[in-house]
């Protein structure tokens, strides 16, 4: 869901951003942050999961289907709707419930990134969860994956939101070292 929201809350943006595409497409715009609230961000809320003051995440559903049931979804999953909910959350007229979830979500990954002190890099496992107040983890996460995780944290960073600069250069040494 985050992968193919994230699109379209950058054309969302884009359109609300450029007048000229404003007087275009600016009903369509509407109608897809409409859809994406009530379709997206309502239906998810069902499991939303708080940390607390390390903010929150999605949990996958009950369903046996799923990998890990009622667990905490890999940083990959719940930071695709974290993207679409920083650029979505931003916006005037947006649910402002939206733009907190995104914080929340930025908070939560930040505070399980690990410093490797010899690369000046994060490293973060696939999958954090605290269930029944243990906390468990999964092996590192890859790059087919990490990209997510990155490109939620630079989307953080250019809304001022939770990344700083040294975040930024610390992720970069992550790919290059």
């Amino acid at each position: 869901e985050g992968m193919i929201a994230y699109p379209v809350a950058r054309f969302i943006e884009a359109v609300r951003a450029t007048p000229a595409l404003k007087a275009e497409y600016g009903p369509q715009a509407d109608a897809f942050l409409a859809f994406i609230t009530r379709n997206l961000f309502e239906k998810n809320e069902r499991h939303w999961v708080s940390m607390d003051e390390l903010g929150g995440a999605y949990r996958a559903g009950p369903w046996p289907t799923d990998r890990a049931p009622n667990s905490m979804l890999p940083h990959n999953q719940y930071l695709s709707l974290g993207r679409a909910w920083l650029v979505l959350g931003s916006l005037p007229g947006a649910n402002p419930a939206i733009g907190e979830r995104a914080r929340q979500m930025a908070s939560l990954f930040h505070s399980l990134l690990m410093l490797d002190d010899a690369s000046n890099a994060y490293l973060w496992h696939y999958m954090d969860w605290v269930d029944d107040g243990e906390s468990l983890q999964t092996g590192a996460e890859d790059t087919m994956h990490g990209h997510i995780g990155i490109g939620a944290a630079v989307e953080a960073a250019r809304r001022g939101i939770v990344f700083s600069d040294e975040d930024m250069r610390r992720l970069a040494n992550t790919w290059l070292r």
